[in-house]
């Protein structure tokens, strides 16, 4: 029985441990910092950042420091008062009359002791409140990259890699204050305190440059050394760790695919080479932790050695009281315990160079997005609302669209017909200004604006957008509704719902407009959740409409009501429409076919083509 629990795991890691060979390499590709970027360079943005709350972080340092010479002090300043105490409590017993003053120093270890318990906490809290504030600032500077950032590049992203960037990979960057730029220069500071007082007492130079050499190397060993070895294989685990993550998110939301197509044995084992991989990696980056605490540790004690040496002789020399020798000796090793907890924090430098980088790729200044601006001549009412012109589309050197020319006029219903993957959601995308084209110029121009040049911004909110997917969010059906107009009463609601043909649907529900609906509609069909947009649309009341394959996942019978509603609603307003046929699409005035990148244009003449 026993050979058989150790052989069953082995031979299912070992298929998995063949195909991570595979995968490795392309999860390392565009997740790993390139040897061209400084790690000044990644971290820099985030590092000025903090500058934001630095009367805080100041503050922070300065406990934290405090603390730390305060725990130095302590155990310097007992071990001298315990060893003199000893010495006049000798004397006292060989009848040597000895003044000895135990006030002061007794005082000066309980304000000591004091000092380094209000400091610890002191430290703790205005720090954490600090991180917490950049925390807030970070989400929102995120957020602000994300939506400034092509709608083209955002669908590109995985869900489950967006969300560790905003969690996982931001939670990480706490690290870079806690554990790494504060610990570092305090220690710092410290070996420059306990410096000082080696200097005072040692008389010797070659003793001196031995003791504070020492330490200096010890320094440097959990700092610079740590930083620099663990660097790489803490960013290859922390990548495994994302990858890992990934691969288990998708393998839960494919989970009905994969069981109906017999495929999750294939699953299994690659998330078996991703764990595999995440043990070796783990038990290296430990290795070299190790390797670089007991580095740390040697010239650590190689400077308490070195320092008790120095003590003994001259004590013998009596050139140094033993109280003395005490404070010296005991300065030295507080300091050793300081610099011997640094490695351990010191190790996290390659998780947050990795998260750092990650989150370069989504982050833009606020301002980047919103000072784009239209360019659109002269505004005359009979002028096109939408214009492309010689517009070229290139993809990863594949070429979607090509040589442009199309123009939308007020009150018009175009329709763009073509099969799929030809590029008709590309055309929208950049209609709507949420991608950017390759060559030529796409003039977009809202008649009641006066002004020539106006904001993209204010382009995108002022149309409406339904694409092939139906978004649903978690919350009442309510709030899914006030998406499109917030202020919205209960009976705008409702007028909505007629024109979606989804009234009676949450008449029929308990909750009514406060129905739940689970994350991505999970409780509630296709067909309601397409029809849901639809009302969202009439709520929006939009003057310019973009529809991609509207009727998706209707039945016939409710698709033809909704087309007739659509149709006159349609009527009075400007749309641009996308779908295979115009089968699926409700009455248009002009329609396009887009084949092989270039757009011919159809023969609406006929009253079969608009009614179809």
């Amino acid at each position: 029985m026993a050979s058989q629990l150790s052989g069953s795991p082995s031979r299912e890691v070992a298929p998995a441990v063949m195909k991570w060979r595979c995968i490795s390499r392309r999860m390392r590709m565009g997740t790993t910092p390139s040897k061209e970027q400084s790690a000044h360079a990644i971290l820099g943005p985030w590092q000025r950042d903090l500058k934001q709350e630095q009367a805080q972080f100041l503050l922070g340092f300065f406990l934290l420091s405090l603390t730390l010479i305060a725990g130095i002090g302590l155990l310097a300043v007992s071990g001298w008062f315990i060893l003199a105490s000893g010495l006049a409590g000798v004397l006292l017993s060989a009848g040597v009359i000895v003044a000895f003053d135990v006030f002061t120093p007794g005082a000066a270890i309980r304000s000591l002791a004091l000092t380094r318990t209000l400091g610890r906490y002191g430290e703790r809290v205005v720090h954490h409140n600090a991180v917490l504030a950049m925390q807030t600032h970070w989400r929102v500077a995120l957020f602000r990259g994300i939506v400034s950032h092509p709608h083209r590049y955002l669908t590109q992203l995985r869900s489950a890699d967006l969300i560790q960037r905003l969690t996982a990979d931001l939670s990480q960057l706490d690290s870079l204050y806690l554990r790494l730029r504060a610990p570092r220069r305090s220690a710092w500071l410290s070996t420059f305190v306990v410096a000082c007082v080696v200097a005072v007492v040692v008389d010797s130079t070659l003793w001196l440059v031995l003791i504070i050499g020492m330490l200096l190397l010890s320094l440097l060993a959990a700092t610079w050394g740590v930083r620099r070895s663990a660097m790489n294989v803490s960013a290859a685990e922390a990548a495994a760790q994302r990858y890992f993550r990934a691969q288990a998110l998708d393998y839960v939301e494919g989970m009905l695919e994969r069981c109906a197509a017999h495929s999750q044995s294939d699953a299994c084992h690659q998330m078996l080479a991703v764990q595999h991989r995440l043990i070796v990696l783990h038990h290296k980056r430990l290795a070299t932790l190790r390797r670089w605490q007991a580095c740390t540790s040697f010239f650590a004690q190689g400077g308490v050695w070195l320092g008790l040496a120095y003590i003994i002789l001259a004590v013998r020399a009596e050139t140094l009281s033993m109280p003395i020798g005490a404070l010296l000796f005991f300065s030295i090793y507080a300091l050793s315990e300081v610099l011997q907890a640094l490695p351990e924090q010191q190790q996290h430098f390659g998780h947050v160079l990795q998260s750092a980088t990650r989150l370069n790729e989504i982050r833009k200044d606020s301002e980047e997005g919103s000072e784009q601006t239209v360019s659109t001549g002269e505004s005359n009412p009979s002028d096109p609302v939408l214009a492309f012109k010689q517009v070229t589309l290139k993809e990863r050197n594949k070429l979607i669209l090509t040589d442009l020319n199309f123009s939308v006029f007020p009150f018009q219903q175009v329709a763009v017909l073509g099969t799929s993957g030809v590029g008709k959601s590309r055309l929208l995308s950049m209609a709507t200004a949420l991608s950017d084209v390759t060559s030529g110029q796409v003039q977009r121009r809202f008649h009641a604006l006066d002004d020539s040049k106006f904001m993209v911004n204010d382009w995108r909110q002022g149309l409406a957008y339904i694409e092939q997917q139906s978004t649903v969010l978690q919350g009442t059906l309510a709030e899914n509704l006030r998406i499109a107009r917030p202020q919205a009463s209960d009976d705008e609601l409702w007028e909505a719902l007629e024109f979606a043909e989804l009234a009676e649907w949450a008449r029929n529900r308990a909750g009514g407009l406060h129905t739940r609906i689970q994350s991505q509609g999970a409780n509630i069909s296709g067909g309601e959740a397409r029809r849901l947009q639809f009302a969202r649309l009439f709520l929006q009341d939009s003057p310019v409409v973009f529809l991609d394959e509207p009727f998706t996942g209707l039945d016939p019978v409710l698709r033809d009501k909704l087309k007739g509603k659509l149709s006159d609603w349609l009527a009075s307003r400007t749309s641009l429409m996308v779908a295979h046929d115009l089968a699926m699409l409700p009455r248009v005035t002009d329609a396009y076919r887009l084949h092989g990148a270039t757009l011919s244009k159809l023969d609406c003449s006929t009253s079969n083509l608009s009614d179809k």
